[in-house]
């Protein structure tokens, strides 16, 4: 985990009250300390949680709750750590195995050849505890690292003393525990102890915010994730939407722009064309049915015979009954057809969908000498 805007606050100690205000809080925003504070001051870090770029929160845990061993687990992947972790642990604590929270941390180079892991135990009661007074104040941690591995393992045999919050930390390569008057002598006879000075403290601060050197909010205790419709995830979609929507009106108005241009150029190439035939030039509307006529008194265009001819033939598809006894041609863009069917009511829908073809129809009906039912029929294509 990477946290370059985040909010550290101390958990209290076992049994003290959940609605006490963290006593110690620090921002840290892009690697440094921007602010620092007590719980007289607690109201500055309540109202960066409240600001559009919140920062991540991390809950750092009291020494004196956790007990932290190292183990060398080889080349064990991390669920097999954790299982191996939690053996050791049952067989080593007098708590029964149920009631205690494992969790294996970063490896550390405690030798020059040799890394060894840390292996921290905590009670399960205490991490719920942690998790109400974090709620109690209005704060969603992401990590709870244990205060006794924020200071870094020593890179010399003697052990480091370092004070975190209002807590002292004793750090050694294999040591990492609250610090007690009078225990030194009896956990690590003959060790030197070597006073860390405030700037080192923050040094390693900022560190646990950028790589935690463990985190106890794992497994049962494992935040949950993020939901997926997060006021920032709509921010950015309606961001996306309107440019879209920007992108998608200037793409149709340039389309109508390009279009209309376009119809122009070629009602004004057409109204050209037109002008060396018809003079003078009438209204596009109009020039269709002008050059048809013109065509028509020349035999050709859509007034040829041709093309009302095969209408009707079209037309008489669904009219088995009916036949053409003659067809006759005008130069004036008429097509007289006498059609000849059993009764009249057959010749009716070949005249229906020729006007529904757009052609002017008109019969005359009579009466065939053989007694079939003949009409005199008139289409024209044109006005």
């Amino acid at each position: 985990m990477t946290a370059h805007n985040a909010l550290l606050f101390c958990l209290p100690r076992t049994g003290s009250p959940i609605d006490a205000t963290p006593a110690h809080w620090w921002h840290m925003h892009d690697g440094a300390i921007a602010r620092r504070g007590t719980k007289s001051d607690w109201g500055i870090a309540a109202a960066l949680l409240n600001e559009p770029d919140a920062p991540v929160c991390i809950g750092i845990a009291p020494a004196s709750d956790s007990s932290i061993r190292w183990h060398d687990f080889g080349a064990l992947t991390l669920p097999q750590m954790m299982a191996a972790a939690r053996i050791a642990v049952a067989d080593s604590s007098a708590a029964p195995p149920d009631s205690l929270h494992v969790v294996v941390g970063a490896p550390e180079q405690t030798a020059p050849e040799t890394a060894t892991t840390p292996v921290i135990v905590t009670g399960i009661s205490v991490m719920q505890g942690w998790l109400a007074y974090a709620a109690q104040h209005g704060v969603t941690p992401t990590a709870i690292v244990p205060a006794a591995l924020i200071v870094p393992a020593p890179a010399h045999s003697g052990i480091d003393q370092a004070t975190i919050g209002d807590e002292p930390i004793w750090r050694g390569r294999d040591l990492a525990s609250v610090a007690e008057p009078g225990l030194l002598d009896l956990l690590r006879p003959g060790a030197a102890l070597h006073h860390l000075d405030a700037g080192a403290v923050d040094h390693a601060l900022i560190a646990a915010t950028i790589t935690p050197p463990a985190n106890l909010l794992t497994g049962a205790f494992a935040p949950a994730g993020a939901p997926w419709m997060s006021r920032a995830w709509l921010r950015q979609i309606m961001i996306g939407l309107a440019i879209l929507l920007a992108l998608s009106g200037a793409i149709a108005i340039a389309r109508i722009i390009h279009y209309r241009g376009a119809a122009q150029s070629l009602d004004a190439a057409a109204m050209a064309e037109a002008a060396t035939i018809l003079s003078p030039a009438p209204p596009l509307d109009d020039a269709i049915a002008a050059l048809d006529a013109r065509l028509a008194q020349r035999g050709g265009g859509t007034a040829r015979m041709t093309v009302p001819l095969a209408a009707l033939l079209q037309a008489m598809e669904s009219a088995p009954t009916v036949a053409i006894d003659a067809a006759n041609w005008r130069a004036d863009g008429t097509l007289l057809v006498t059609l000849g069917g059993t009764r009249a009511d057959d010749i009716n829908p070949v005249l229906l969908a020729l006007q529904a073809a757009g052609y002017r129809v008109t019969a005359q009906p009579r009466t065939g000498s053989d007694g079939r039912a003949l009409g005199d029929i008139t289409i024209r294509s044109t006005p």
